[in-house]
Protein backbone atom coordinates (compact mmCIF):
# COMPACT_ATOMS: atom_id res chain seq x y z
CA UNK A 1 0.00 0.00 0.00
CA UNK A 2 1.32 3.44 -0.95
CA UNK A 3 0.68 6.43 1.30
CA UNK A 4 -1.35 9.35 0.05
CA UNK A 5 1.10 12.20 -0.66
CA UNK A 6 0.75 15.51 1.21
CA UNK A 7 2.35 18.87 0.42
CA UNK A 8 3.01 19.88 4.05
CA UNK A 9 3.36 17.51 6.97
CA UNK A 10 2.28 18.60 10.43
CA UNK A 11 5.74 19.73 11.55
CA UNK A 12 6.23 21.70 8.32
CA UNK A 13 3.34 24.10 8.84
CA UNK A 14 2.54 24.22 12.57
CA UNK A 15 4.35 25.60 15.61
CA UNK A 16 2.70 25.48 19.07
CA UNK A 17 3.80 29.04 19.88
CA UNK A 18 2.24 30.69 16.81
CA UNK A 19 -1.45 30.90 17.69
CA UNK A 20 -4.33 28.56 16.94
CA UNK A 21 -4.02 25.96 14.20
CA UNK A 22 -6.65 27.84 12.21
CA UNK A 23 -4.65 31.08 12.38
CA UNK A 24 -1.49 29.25 11.36
CA UNK A 25 -3.33 27.68 8.44
CA UNK A 26 -4.43 31.09 7.12
CA UNK A 27 -0.93 32.58 7.53
CA UNK A 28 0.72 29.62 5.79
CA UNK A 29 -1.81 29.59 2.96
CA UNK A 30 -1.44 33.30 2.31
CA UNK A 31 2.33 32.95 2.19
CA UNK A 32 1.98 30.09 -0.29
CA UNK A 33 -0.21 32.33 -2.47
CA UNK A 34 2.41 35.09 -2.32
CA UNK A 35 0.54 37.36 0.12
CA UNK A 36 2.94 38.26 2.92
CA UNK A 37 0.62 41.10 3.96
CA UNK A 38 -2.79 39.56 4.84
CA UNK A 39 -4.69 42.84 4.52
CA UNK A 40 -4.04 42.92 0.76
CA UNK A 41 -5.73 39.54 0.33
CA UNK A 42 -8.75 40.50 2.43
CA UNK A 43 -9.28 43.89 0.78
CA UNK A 44 -12.50 43.72 -1.25
CA UNK A 45 -12.98 47.38 -2.14
CA UNK A 46 -14.55 47.93 -5.55
CA UNK A 47 -11.99 50.70 -6.00
CA UNK A 48 -9.59 47.88 -6.93
CA UNK A 49 -11.48 47.32 -10.17
CA UNK A 50 -9.69 48.67 -13.24
CA UNK A 51 -11.02 51.79 -14.92
CA UNK A 52 -13.24 50.37 -17.69
CA UNK A 53 -11.69 52.85 -20.13
CA UNK A 54 -8.27 51.29 -19.50
CA UNK A 55 -9.43 48.28 -21.54
CA UNK A 56 -8.80 48.98 -25.20
CA UNK A 57 -11.91 49.91 -27.23
CA UNK A 58 -14.31 49.97 -24.26
CA UNK A 59 -15.03 53.68 -24.52
CA UNK A 60 -15.72 53.49 -28.25
CA UNK A 61 -17.70 50.25 -27.88
CA UNK A 62 -19.88 51.81 -25.18
CA UNK A 63 -20.45 54.89 -27.34
CA UNK A 64 -21.52 52.77 -30.33
CA UNK A 65 -23.96 50.76 -28.20
CA UNK A 66 -25.40 53.90 -26.59
CA UNK A 67 -25.87 55.43 -30.02
CA UNK A 68 -27.57 52.29 -31.30
CA UNK A 69 -29.80 51.71 -28.29
CA UNK A 70 -30.95 55.32 -27.90
CA UNK A 71 -31.33 55.67 -31.66
CA UNK A 72 -33.76 52.77 -31.87
CA UNK A 73 -31.47 50.34 -33.69
CA UNK A 74 -32.24 46.64 -33.45
CA UNK A 75 -29.53 45.25 -31.15
CA UNK A 76 -28.74 41.57 -30.60
CA UNK A 77 -26.55 39.97 -27.91
CA UNK A 78 -24.84 36.76 -29.09
CA UNK A 79 -23.50 34.51 -26.34
CA UNK A 80 -22.09 31.05 -25.79
CA UNK A 81 -23.65 27.88 -24.40
CA UNK A 82 -21.45 27.46 -21.32
CA UNK A 83 -22.12 29.15 -17.95
CA UNK A 84 -19.85 32.12 -18.67
CA UNK A 85 -21.58 32.74 -21.99
CA UNK A 86 -25.05 32.29 -20.49
CA UNK A 87 -24.38 34.64 -17.55
CA UNK A 88 -22.74 37.21 -19.85
CA UNK A 89 -25.80 37.17 -22.09
CA UNK A 90 -28.19 37.51 -19.15
CA UNK A 91 -26.02 40.29 -17.71
CA UNK A 92 -26.29 42.51 -20.79
CA UNK A 93 -29.94 41.74 -21.48
CA UNK A 94 -30.94 42.41 -17.85
CA UNK A 95 -29.17 45.79 -17.82
CA UNK A 96 -30.55 46.88 -21.18
CA UNK A 97 -34.08 45.96 -20.09
CA UNK A 98 -33.60 47.84 -16.82
CA UNK A 99 -32.72 50.87 -18.93
CA UNK A 100 -35.92 50.44 -20.93
CA UNK A 101 -34.29 49.10 -24.10
CA UNK A 102 -35.66 46.11 -25.98
CA UNK A 103 -32.90 43.81 -27.29
CA UNK A 104 -32.76 40.37 -28.88
CA UNK A 105 -30.39 37.64 -27.75
CA UNK A 106 -29.13 34.41 -29.24
CA UNK A 107 -27.20 31.42 -27.91
CA UNK A 108 -25.95 28.95 -30.55
CA UNK A 109 -27.23 25.40 -30.20
CA UNK A 110 -24.25 23.14 -29.52
CA UNK A 111 -25.61 20.27 -31.60
CA UNK A 112 -27.27 21.90 -34.62
CA UNK A 113 -25.01 24.96 -34.95
CA UNK A 114 -21.81 24.47 -32.97
CA UNK A 115 -19.63 26.91 -31.08
CA UNK A 116 -19.49 30.68 -31.41
CA UNK A 117 -19.86 32.81 -34.52
CA UNK A 118 -19.82 30.33 -37.40
CA UNK A 119 -21.60 30.16 -40.74
CA UNK A 120 -24.77 28.59 -39.34
CA UNK A 121 -24.98 31.11 -36.51
CA UNK A 122 -24.39 34.01 -38.91
CA UNK A 123 -27.30 32.72 -40.99
CA UNK A 124 -29.60 32.68 -37.93
CA UNK A 125 -28.44 36.14 -36.88
CA UNK A 126 -29.21 37.57 -40.32
CA UNK A 127 -32.66 35.97 -40.29
CA UNK A 128 -33.51 38.28 -37.35
CA UNK A 129 -32.19 41.35 -39.22
CA UNK A 130 -30.31 43.10 -36.39
CA UNK A 131 -28.45 46.31 -37.08
CA UNK A 132 -25.92 45.92 -34.27
CA UNK A 133 -24.54 42.69 -32.79
CA UNK A 134 -22.50 42.50 -29.59
CA UNK A 135 -20.95 39.17 -28.69
CA UNK A 136 -20.13 38.00 -25.19
CA UNK A 137 -17.61 35.26 -24.33
CA UNK A 138 -16.96 34.46 -27.98
CA UNK A 139 -15.92 35.83 -31.35
CA UNK A 140 -12.21 36.53 -30.96
CA UNK A 141 -11.31 34.19 -33.85
CA UNK A 142 -14.39 34.84 -36.04
CA UNK A 143 -12.71 37.10 -38.60
CA UNK A 144 -14.47 35.59 -41.63
CA UNK A 145 -17.88 35.41 -39.97
CA UNK A 146 -17.71 39.03 -38.79
CA UNK A 147 -16.80 40.01 -42.34
CA UNK A 148 -20.00 38.30 -43.56
CA UNK A 149 -22.09 40.24 -41.05
CA UNK A 150 -20.37 43.50 -41.93
CA UNK A 151 -20.98 42.91 -45.65
CA UNK A 152 -24.66 42.39 -44.82
CA UNK A 153 -24.74 45.81 -43.13
CA UNK A 154 -24.59 44.60 -39.53
CA UNK A 155 -22.24 46.44 -37.16
CA UNK A 156 -20.39 44.04 -34.83
CA UNK A 157 -18.73 44.55 -31.45
CA UNK A 158 -16.78 41.58 -30.07
CA UNK A 159 -16.37 41.11 -26.31
CA UNK A 160 -14.39 38.02 -25.36
CA UNK A 161 -11.66 36.78 -23.05
CA UNK A 162 -10.27 33.83 -24.99
CA UNK A 163 -6.81 33.87 -26.53
CA UNK A 164 -6.57 35.55 -29.94
CA UNK A 165 -5.19 33.47 -32.81
CA UNK A 166 -2.83 35.31 -35.18
CA UNK A 167 -4.57 36.23 -38.42
CA UNK A 168 -8.08 35.44 -37.12
CA UNK A 169 -8.91 38.54 -35.06
CA UNK A 170 -12.06 40.19 -36.51
CA UNK A 171 -11.76 43.57 -38.22
CA UNK A 172 -14.22 45.37 -35.97
CA UNK A 173 -14.28 46.77 -32.44
CA UNK A 174 -12.83 44.06 -30.19
CA UNK A 175 -12.85 44.19 -26.36
CA UNK A 176 -10.57 41.50 -24.99
CA UNK A 177 -8.02 41.76 -22.13
CA UNK A 178 -5.74 39.32 -23.98
CA UNK A 179 -5.18 41.57 -27.00
CA UNK A 180 -1.54 42.73 -27.27
CA UNK A 181 -2.55 46.36 -26.66
CA UNK A 182 -3.87 45.42 -23.20
CA UNK A 183 -0.50 44.39 -21.75
CA UNK A 184 -0.41 45.61 -18.17
CA UNK A 185 -4.23 45.74 -17.88
CA UNK A 186 -5.26 44.80 -14.31
CA UNK A 187 -7.88 42.26 -15.41
CA UNK A 188 -5.98 40.06 -17.87
CA UNK A 189 -7.63 36.89 -16.53
CA UNK A 190 -11.21 38.19 -16.41
CA UNK A 191 -14.07 35.95 -17.51
CA UNK A 192 -16.39 36.78 -20.37
CA UNK A 193 -18.89 37.99 -17.77
CA UNK A 194 -16.20 40.19 -16.20
CA UNK A 195 -15.41 41.82 -19.55
CA UNK A 196 -19.14 42.35 -20.21
CA UNK A 197 -19.47 43.98 -16.78
CA UNK A 198 -16.72 46.50 -17.59
CA UNK A 199 -18.55 47.35 -20.80
CA UNK A 200 -21.74 47.97 -18.82
CA UNK A 201 -19.88 50.27 -16.42
CA UNK A 202 -18.76 52.31 -19.42
CA UNK A 203 -22.26 52.32 -20.96
CA UNK A 204 -23.85 53.46 -17.69
CA UNK A 205 -21.27 56.24 -17.38
CA UNK A 206 -21.96 57.38 -20.92
CA UNK A 207 -25.74 57.37 -20.40
CA UNK A 208 -25.33 59.27 -17.14
CA UNK A 209 -23.23 61.95 -18.87
CA UNK A 210 -26.00 62.34 -21.45
CA UNK A 211 -28.58 62.83 -18.69
CA UNK A 212 -30.41 59.71 -19.82
CA UNK A 213 -32.12 59.05 -16.47
CA UNK A 214 -32.87 62.65 -15.57
CA UNK A 215 -34.09 62.59 -11.97
CA UNK A 216 -34.92 58.86 -12.11
CA UNK A 217 -32.76 56.25 -10.39
CA UNK A 218 -30.16 54.59 -12.60
CA UNK A 219 -29.56 50.81 -12.45
CA UNK A 220 -27.24 49.71 -9.64
CA UNK A 221 -24.66 47.50 -11.36
CA UNK A 222 -23.49 46.17 -8.01
CA UNK A 223 -26.73 44.16 -8.06
CA UNK A 224 -25.62 42.50 -11.31
CA UNK A 225 -22.48 40.99 -9.82
CA UNK A 226 -24.37 37.79 -8.96
CA UNK A 227 -24.11 36.84 -12.62
CA UNK A 228 -20.42 37.80 -12.80
CA UNK A 229 -19.64 35.66 -9.74
CA UNK A 230 -21.42 32.67 -11.28
CA UNK A 231 -19.55 33.12 -14.56
CA UNK A 232 -16.20 33.51 -12.78
CA UNK A 233 -16.54 30.38 -10.67
CA UNK A 234 -17.98 28.17 -13.40
CA UNK A 235 -15.42 29.24 -16.01
CA UNK A 236 -12.59 28.60 -13.54
CA UNK A 237 -10.84 31.92 -14.01
CA UNK A 238 -8.26 32.59 -11.26
CA UNK A 239 -10.12 33.86 -8.18
CA UNK A 240 -7.42 36.36 -7.29
CA UNK A 241 -7.14 40.12 -7.67
CA UNK A 242 -9.97 41.66 -9.70
CA UNK A 243 -11.82 38.35 -10.10
CA UNK A 244 -11.73 37.75 -6.34
CA UNK A 245 -13.22 41.19 -5.65
CA UNK A 246 -15.99 40.71 -8.23
CA UNK A 247 -16.83 37.22 -6.96
CA UNK A 248 -16.85 38.32 -3.32
CA UNK A 249 -19.35 41.10 -4.03
CA UNK A 250 -21.39 38.85 -6.31
CA UNK A 251 -21.79 36.31 -3.52
CA UNK A 252 -22.77 39.13 -1.14
CA UNK A 253 -25.50 40.16 -3.57
CA UNK A 254 -26.75 36.58 -3.73
CA UNK A 255 -26.91 36.32 0.07
CA UNK A 256 -28.83 39.59 0.22
CA UNK A 257 -31.33 38.39 -2.38
CA UNK A 258 -31.98 35.19 -0.45
CA UNK A 259 -33.37 37.17 2.49
CA UNK A 260 -35.60 39.40 0.36
CA UNK A 261 -39.39 38.88 0.64
CA UNK A 262 -40.50 35.93 -1.51
CA UNK A 263 -43.30 35.92 -4.06
CA UNK A 264 -42.31 39.24 -5.65
CA UNK A 265 -40.99 39.84 -9.15
CA UNK A 266 -37.27 40.61 -9.07
CA UNK A 267 -33.94 39.89 -10.77
CA UNK A 268 -33.12 37.50 -7.92
CA UNK A 269 -36.08 35.27 -8.71
CA UNK A 270 -33.90 32.47 -10.16
CA UNK A 271 -31.82 32.35 -6.99
CA UNK A 272 -34.76 32.10 -4.60
CA UNK A 273 -36.36 29.43 -6.76
CA UNK A 274 -33.11 27.47 -6.72
CA UNK A 275 -32.74 27.86 -2.94
CA UNK A 276 -36.30 26.74 -2.26
CA UNK A 277 -35.73 23.66 -4.41
CA UNK A 278 -32.28 22.75 -3.06
CA UNK A 279 -32.90 23.73 0.60
CA UNK A 280 -29.37 25.09 1.19
CA UNK A 281 -28.91 27.45 4.13
CA UNK A 282 -25.93 29.46 2.85
CA UNK A 283 -24.26 30.16 -0.48
CA UNK A 284 -20.57 30.29 -1.38
CA UNK A 285 -18.34 29.57 -4.35
CA UNK A 286 -18.79 25.82 -3.86
CA UNK A 287 -22.56 26.24 -4.19
CA UNK A 288 -21.94 27.92 -7.54
CA UNK A 289 -19.27 25.51 -8.72
CA UNK A 290 -20.89 22.23 -7.72
CA UNK A 291 -24.64 22.92 -7.66
CA UNK A 292 -25.89 25.96 -9.57
CA UNK A 293 -23.15 25.98 -12.22
CA UNK A 294 -23.68 22.36 -13.35
CA UNK A 295 -27.44 22.97 -13.48
CA UNK A 296 -26.98 25.99 -15.77
CA UNK A 297 -24.43 24.11 -17.87
CA UNK A 298 -26.70 21.09 -18.30
CA UNK A 299 -29.04 22.98 -20.62
CA UNK A 300 -26.36 23.65 -23.22
CA UNK A 301 -24.80 20.22 -22.77
CA UNK A 302 -28.00 18.24 -23.28
CA UNK A 303 -30.56 20.45 -25.08
CA UNK A 304 -30.33 24.21 -25.55
CA UNK A 305 -28.60 26.84 -23.37
CA UNK A 306 -31.48 29.24 -24.04
CA UNK A 307 -33.33 27.38 -21.27
CA UNK A 308 -30.68 28.60 -18.82
CA UNK A 309 -30.84 32.21 -20.03
CA UNK A 310 -34.63 32.11 -19.60
CA UNK A 311 -34.15 30.91 -16.01
CA UNK A 312 -31.67 33.66 -15.12
CA UNK A 313 -33.83 36.40 -16.68
CA UNK A 314 -37.21 35.25 -15.36
CA UNK A 315 -38.70 37.60 -12.78
CA UNK A 316 -42.00 35.79 -12.18
CA UNK A 317 -41.73 33.24 -9.32
CA UNK A 318 -44.25 30.79 -10.81
CA UNK A 319 -42.66 30.84 -14.25
CA UNK A 320 -39.23 30.48 -12.63
CA UNK A 321 -40.27 27.14 -11.12
CA UNK A 322 -41.09 25.86 -14.60
CA UNK A 323 -37.71 27.04 -15.94
CA UNK A 324 -35.94 25.23 -13.10
CA UNK A 325 -37.84 22.02 -13.82
CA UNK A 326 -36.54 22.07 -17.41
CA UNK A 327 -32.96 22.54 -16.18
CA UNK A 328 -33.31 19.73 -13.64
CA UNK A 329 -34.53 17.41 -16.38
CA UNK A 330 -31.44 18.23 -18.44
CA UNK A 331 -29.20 17.74 -15.42
CA UNK A 332 -30.62 14.29 -14.65
CA UNK A 333 -29.99 13.27 -18.26
CA UNK A 334 -26.47 14.67 -17.96
CA UNK A 335 -25.67 12.72 -14.78
CA UNK A 336 -26.86 9.42 -16.22
CA UNK A 337 -24.96 9.77 -19.49
CA UNK A 338 -21.87 11.15 -17.76
CA UNK A 339 -21.62 8.13 -15.45
CA UNK A 340 -21.68 5.79 -18.45
CA UNK A 341 -19.03 7.84 -20.25
CA UNK A 342 -16.65 7.98 -17.28
CA UNK A 343 -16.82 4.18 -16.96
CA UNK A 344 -16.22 3.70 -20.67
CA UNK A 345 -13.36 6.23 -20.76
CA UNK A 346 -11.70 4.55 -17.78
CA UNK A 347 -11.69 1.31 -19.75
CA UNK A 348 -9.64 3.00 -22.49
CA UNK A 349 -6.80 3.91 -20.11
CA UNK A 350 -3.86 1.59 -19.56
CA UNK A 351 -2.52 1.16 -16.03
CA UNK A 352 0.77 2.77 -17.09
CA UNK A 353 -0.92 5.72 -18.76
CA UNK A 354 1.06 8.46 -20.54
CA UNK A 355 1.55 11.98 -19.17
CA UNK A 356 -1.26 13.28 -21.38
CA UNK A 357 -4.44 11.39 -22.31
CA UNK A 358 -6.46 11.57 -25.55
CA UNK A 359 -9.59 9.39 -25.29
CA UNK A 360 -12.04 9.14 -28.19
CA UNK A 361 -15.17 7.01 -28.54
CA UNK A 362 -18.09 7.28 -30.93
CA UNK A 363 -20.56 6.65 -28.08
CA UNK A 364 -19.46 9.76 -26.17
CA UNK A 365 -21.96 12.62 -25.91
CA UNK A 366 -20.54 15.79 -27.46
CA UNK A 367 -22.00 17.96 -24.72
CA UNK A 368 -20.31 16.00 -21.93
CA UNK A 369 -16.76 15.41 -23.18
CA UNK A 370 -15.46 18.43 -21.24
CA UNK A 371 -16.86 17.41 -17.89
CA UNK A 372 -15.62 13.83 -18.36
CA UNK A 373 -12.18 15.20 -19.25
CA UNK A 374 -12.24 17.19 -16.02
CA UNK A 375 -13.03 14.14 -13.90
CA UNK A 376 -10.37 12.00 -15.58
CA UNK A 377 -7.78 14.80 -15.34
CA UNK A 378 -8.43 14.92 -11.59
CA UNK A 379 -8.33 11.15 -11.24
CA UNK A 380 -5.19 10.52 -13.28
CA UNK A 381 -3.44 13.82 -12.46
CA UNK A 382 -2.61 14.67 -16.07
CA UNK A 383 -3.90 16.83 -18.95
CA UNK A 384 -6.77 15.01 -20.64
CA UNK A 385 -8.61 15.37 -23.96
CA UNK A 386 -11.89 13.52 -24.41
CA UNK A 387 -13.61 13.49 -27.78
CA UNK A 388 -16.20 12.04 -30.09
CA UNK A 389 -17.03 12.04 -33.79
CA UNK A 390 -18.91 15.03 -35.17
CA UNK A 391 -21.60 14.94 -37.87
CA UNK A 392 -18.99 16.30 -40.27
CA UNK A 393 -16.78 13.26 -39.66
CA UNK A 394 -14.11 15.04 -37.61
CA UNK A 395 -13.09 14.32 -34.02
CA UNK A 396 -14.04 17.09 -31.58
CA UNK A 397 -12.25 17.05 -28.23
CA UNK A 398 -12.60 19.03 -25.04
CA UNK A 399 -9.68 19.10 -22.62
CA UNK A 400 -8.92 19.91 -19.01
CA UNK A 401 -5.66 20.38 -17.11
CA UNK A 402 -4.94 21.26 -13.48
CA UNK A 403 -1.27 21.95 -14.19
CA UNK A 404 0.33 22.98 -17.45
CA UNK A 405 -1.22 25.26 -20.07
CA UNK A 406 -3.52 23.35 -22.41
CA UNK A 407 -3.48 26.04 -25.08
CA UNK A 408 0.32 25.91 -25.17
CA UNK A 409 0.21 22.12 -25.49
CA UNK A 410 -2.30 22.29 -28.35
CA UNK A 411 -0.28 25.00 -30.06
CA UNK A 412 2.67 22.59 -30.16
CA UNK A 413 0.59 20.02 -32.09
CA UNK A 414 -1.26 22.63 -34.18
CA UNK A 415 -0.03 21.04 -37.42
CA UNK A 416 -2.23 18.01 -36.63
CA UNK A 417 -5.36 20.04 -35.82
CA UNK A 418 -8.13 21.66 -37.83
CA UNK A 419 -8.51 24.21 -35.04
CA UNK A 420 -8.21 24.78 -31.32
CA UNK A 421 -8.88 27.38 -28.64
CA UNK A 422 -9.69 28.02 -25.01
CA UNK A 423 -7.86 28.68 -21.75
CA UNK A 424 -4.90 27.28 -19.86
CA UNK A 425 -7.15 24.98 -17.81
CA UNK A 426 -9.89 24.24 -20.37
CA UNK A 427 -9.58 24.08 -24.14
CA UNK A 428 -10.95 22.30 -27.18
CA UNK A 429 -9.67 21.10 -30.52
CA UNK A 430 -10.76 19.35 -33.70
CA UNK A 431 -8.88 17.01 -36.03
CA UNK A 432 -9.37 14.32 -38.67
CA UNK A 433 -9.87 10.71 -37.48
CA UNK A 434 -6.75 9.47 -39.28
CA UNK A 435 -4.66 11.83 -37.13
CA UNK A 436 -5.83 10.26 -33.83
CA UNK A 437 -2.80 7.97 -33.21
CA UNK A 438 -0.36 10.81 -33.89
CA UNK A 439 -2.38 13.28 -31.79
CA UNK A 440 -2.28 10.80 -28.90
CA UNK A 441 1.47 10.26 -29.23
CA UNK A 442 2.41 13.93 -29.66
CA UNK A 443 0.05 15.22 -26.97
CA UNK A 444 1.49 12.76 -24.45
CA UNK A 445 5.01 13.86 -25.37
CA UNK A 446 4.16 17.56 -25.10
CA UNK A 447 2.40 17.04 -21.75
CA UNK A 448 5.36 15.09 -20.45
CA UNK A 449 7.68 17.92 -21.43
CA UNK A 450 5.55 20.52 -19.68
CA UNK A 451 4.85 18.58 -16.51
CA UNK A 452 7.72 16.13 -16.14
CA UNK A 453 6.77 12.48 -16.50
CA UNK A 454 6.14 10.45 -13.39
CA UNK A 455 5.51 13.44 -11.13
CA UNK A 456 2.74 12.86 -8.62
CA UNK A 457 0.69 15.76 -7.35
CA UNK A 458 -0.06 15.78 -3.62
CA UNK A 459 -3.45 14.34 -2.71
CA UNK A 460 -3.68 16.85 0.14
CA UNK A 461 -2.25 20.24 1.09
CA UNK A 462 -1.92 19.85 4.86
CA UNK A 463 -1.54 17.02 7.33
CA UNK A 464 -3.81 17.38 10.36
CA UNK A 465 -5.02 15.24 13.24
CA UNK A 466 -8.56 14.83 14.49
CA UNK A 467 -7.93 16.87 17.65
CA UNK A 468 -7.15 19.99 15.58
CA UNK A 469 -10.49 20.00 13.80
CA UNK A 470 -13.14 22.24 15.33
CA UNK A 471 -15.42 25.07 14.26
CA UNK A 472 -12.75 27.70 14.99
CA UNK A 473 -10.48 25.94 12.49
CA UNK A 474 -13.22 26.06 9.85
CA UNK A 475 -14.06 29.69 10.65
CA UNK A 476 -10.44 30.60 9.94
CA UNK A 477 -10.51 28.53 6.75
CA UNK A 478 -13.62 30.41 5.55
CA UNK A 479 -11.66 33.67 5.62
CA UNK A 480 -9.85 32.47 2.51
CA UNK A 481 -13.08 32.25 0.50
CA UNK A 482 -14.11 32.54 -2.26
CA UNK A 483 -12.27 29.41 -3.34
CA UNK A 484 -11.56 28.60 -6.95
CA UNK A 485 -8.76 28.32 -9.47
CA UNK A 486 -5.62 30.02 -8.16
CA UNK A 487 -7.03 29.89 -4.63
CA UNK A 488 -8.11 26.26 -4.39
CA UNK A 489 -9.79 25.07 -1.24
CA UNK A 490 -7.18 23.24 0.87
CA UNK A 491 -7.45 19.48 1.30
CA UNK A 492 -6.41 17.85 4.57
CA UNK A 493 -4.77 14.50 5.22
CA UNK A 494 -5.54 12.55 8.40
CA UNK A 495 -2.81 9.88 8.31
CA UNK A 496 -4.50 7.44 10.69
CA UNK A 497 -8.18 7.31 11.59
CA UNK A 498 -10.36 4.44 12.79
CA UNK A 499 -13.74 4.33 11.07
CA UNK A 500 -16.48 2.16 12.49
CA UNK A 501 -19.76 1.16 10.92
CA UNK A 502 -21.22 4.12 9.03
CA UNK A 503 -24.73 5.40 8.84
CA UNK A 504 -26.17 5.08 5.33
CA UNK A 505 -27.79 8.22 3.90
CA UNK A 506 -30.06 7.82 0.91
CA UNK A 507 -29.04 4.78 -1.09
CA UNK A 508 -25.24 4.92 -1.19
CA UNK A 509 -23.84 7.81 0.89
CA UNK A 510 -21.95 7.02 4.12
CA UNK A 511 -21.61 9.10 7.27
CA UNK A 512 -19.48 8.71 10.41
CA UNK A 513 -19.49 10.80 13.59
CA UNK A 514 -15.80 10.68 14.49
CA UNK A 515 -15.87 13.18 17.38
CA UNK A 516 -18.35 15.46 19.10
CA UNK A 517 -19.61 17.87 16.43
CA UNK A 518 -17.35 16.36 13.74
CA UNK A 519 -18.74 14.14 10.99
CA UNK A 520 -17.24 12.61 7.86
CA UNK A 521 -19.14 11.93 4.63
CA UNK A 522 -18.23 9.74 1.69
CA UNK A 523 -20.53 10.36 -1.24
CA UNK A 524 -21.38 7.11 -3.06
CA UNK A 525 -19.29 5.30 -0.43
CA UNK A 526 -21.86 2.51 -0.22
CA UNK A 527 -20.74 1.35 -3.66
CA UNK A 528 -17.14 0.97 -2.46
CA UNK A 529 -17.57 -1.46 0.44
CA UNK A 530 -15.78 0.70 3.02
CA UNK A 531 -15.57 -1.81 5.85
CA UNK A 532 -14.73 -0.74 9.45
CA UNK A 533 -10.98 -0.33 9.96
CA UNK A 534 -8.06 2.09 10.10
CA UNK A 535 -7.83 4.48 7.20
CA UNK A 536 -5.73 7.25 5.80
CA UNK A 537 -8.18 9.88 4.48
CA UNK A 538 -8.04 13.11 2.52
CA UNK A 539 -10.92 15.45 3.34
CA UNK A 540 -12.35 18.82 2.44
CA UNK A 541 -13.76 20.78 5.38
CA UNK A 542 -16.86 22.93 5.74
CA UNK A 543 -19.65 23.83 8.12
CA UNK A 544 -22.89 21.87 7.99
CA UNK A 545 -26.04 23.76 8.97
CA UNK A 546 -29.00 21.54 9.83
CA UNK A 547 -32.06 22.45 11.87
CA UNK A 548 -30.27 25.30 13.59
CA UNK A 549 -27.28 23.16 14.54
CA UNK A 550 -23.79 23.81 13.14
CA UNK A 551 -21.31 20.94 12.88
CA UNK A 552 -17.95 20.45 11.21
CA UNK A 553 -18.28 18.26 8.13
CA UNK A 554 -15.42 16.60 6.32
CA UNK A 555 -16.05 15.12 2.88
CA UNK A 556 -13.73 12.19 2.16
CA UNK A 557 -12.20 12.80 -1.26
CA UNK A 558 -9.78 9.86 -1.27
CA UNK A 559 -8.68 7.16 1.17
CA UNK A 560 -6.40 4.19 1.80
CA UNK A 561 -7.16 1.26 4.07
CA UNK A 562 -4.20 0.75 6.45
CA UNK A 563 -2.81 -2.62 7.40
Amino acid sequence: MSELPVAFTLDQWTEPSKGSFGQQLVAHRLAALGHREPHSFFEYSLSQLPDPYSLANVQLGAARLIEGLTGGKKVMVVGDYDVDGVTSTALLVRFFRDCGFSVDWLIPNRFSEGYGLNGLVVKRILSSAPQLVVTVDNGITAKDEVALLTQAGVEVIITDHHLPVPGKTPECLVLNPKLPENQGFAGLDMSGAGVAFLLLLAIRKGLREQGFWGTAKEPNLLESLDLVALGNVADQVPLLGVNRVLTHHGLEQMRRRLVEPTGQKSAGCYLRTFQEDQKFSFINSETLGFRLGPLINAAGRMEDASLAVDFLLETNPEASVGCLAALKRCNQQRKKKQSTMVTRAGGLINEAHPAGLVLVDESFHEGLVGIVASKLSDQYQCPTLVGTYSEQGTIKCSGRSKSGDLTVMLQQIEDLLLGFGGHAAAAGCQFLPEQLPEVQRRFAKVASGQLGSGSMSPAANYEVNLEMLNLEFVHQLKQLEPFGRGNEKPKFLIPKLRLGSPRVMGEHHLKWEVAAGVELIRWEGGKENMAPGEYQVVIGLSENHFRGKVTLQGVIESYQLLG
